[in-house]
């Protein structure tokens, strides 16, 4: 399937204002779902990672 070439600026936003709400509708992809998992887990992960940080460099000290 081929492009369509619009003709003037109309058409142009036209499209644009179409396809926007095309993707819309859309449920989200399962990319974007793990996306957001991760993103809302990163705070967690830092805090765990410097606290295990933490106890290693500790518990170097007390040899």
């Amino acid at each position: 399937m081929g492009k369509k070439h619009c003709r003037n600026k109309q058409e142009v936003l036209q499209r644009v204002r179409q396809k926007k709400q095309q993707e819309a509708g859309k449920p989200k992809t399962i990319l974007q779902s793990r996306l957001q998992t991760i993103n809302q887990l990163r705070p967690a992960m830092e805090k765990a990672r410097k606290k295990m940080r933490e106890e290693k460099k500790n518990a170097g000290i007390g040899i």
